[in-house]
């Protein structure tokens, strides 16, 4: 008998509609890899091995892992991996044409996709089941009131679409809140924009330290003043200006702005940072 273990936020799936509806939207062709977070007890994982496409499966509970391997053994596409995925080496993984579809917990949904998108796979995208209130900030655009720090972040490596909605009531054990699919398909295009990527993701972290606050006054504990005001001058950044309204493409244009400055420091004409 396989046992809830609520330390891993186990809410395991009982829909095969909803699996395959999170299947489909990922697409999967002949060819690709696809890496599953959290197999639980392997709903998503049966019908990924239909495909004729190679399936790595993480889970953390010994457990599952050995009724994985039981339930799935005459599958030779299918791969289960005994682990923590946040402290899995992710370069053991094959390279080329990687899709991510994942069930997650709900207890690390942020720190999952953090490592997933800036990981150096060759990931095309990714189908999440995640909490729907995160599921909102994802798909959240600027202006919006949901939008924040992670909307922003992962808008800088994929473009979000919600996929559905999904009740609570097709899980067990029932959890408290309902859920969400959300496709992010993967794109470069706002990486190339980017000069320094170091300094766009420490910009967006520090934008959003205080909701309440101005852009501005949220900069100030970071950046110089006289950095501020060279932006502010050059009609980049104003006193009313929140973080909340800018589009990622804006704080690329930002961050650039400020890596250059920074690059100059010490040179005449050059400011502190």
């Amino acid at each position: 008998m396989i046992m809830y273990r609520k330390r891993w936020s186990q809410n395991f799936l009982t829909d095969e509609n909803i699996a395959r509806i999170a299947v489909r939207a990922a697409n999967v062709r002949e060819g690709d890899t696809v890496v599953e977070i959290g197999a639980g007890k392997g709903i998503l994982t049966s019908i990924l091995a239909e495909e004729s496409v190679q399936v790595y499966a993480y889970e953390i509970d010994k457990d599952l892992v050995d009724y994985l391997r039981s339930m799935l053994s005459n599958r030779d596409n299918v791969h289960v991996i005994e682990g923590n995925f946040m402290k899995a080496d992710l370069s053991e993984l094959p390279h080329s044409s990687i899709k991510f579809v994942a069930n997650l917990p709900y207890h690390i949904t942020s720190p999952i996709i953090k490592k997933v998108v800036l990981s150096d796979l060759d990931i095309r995208l990714c189908v999440f089941m995640i909490q729907k209130e995160v599921g909102t900030r994802l798909i959240a655009r600027a202006g919006d009131k949901e939008y924040g720090y992670l909307s922003a972040f992962v808008r800088y490596f994929a473009d979000v679409d919600k996929v559905k909605d999904v009740s609570k009531n097709v899980f067990y054990p029932k959890p408290e809140v309902d859920s969400m699919i959300v496709k992010l398909k993967i794109t470069n295009d706002r990486r190339r924009k980017t000069i320094d990527e170091k300094t766009l993701l420490s910009l967006l972290k520090n934008s959003f330290v205080y909701k309440r606050k101005t852009l501005k006054n949220n900069l100030k504990v970071f950046y110089s003043e006289k950095i501020l005001n060279y932006l502010e001058e050059k009609g980049i950044l104003s006193n009313e200006v929140r973080a909340e309204s800018l589009s990622i493409k804006k704080f690329i244009v930002l961050s650039n702005e400020i890596y250059k400055i920074k690059t100059k420091g010490g040179k005449k004409g050059g400011y502190e940072i």
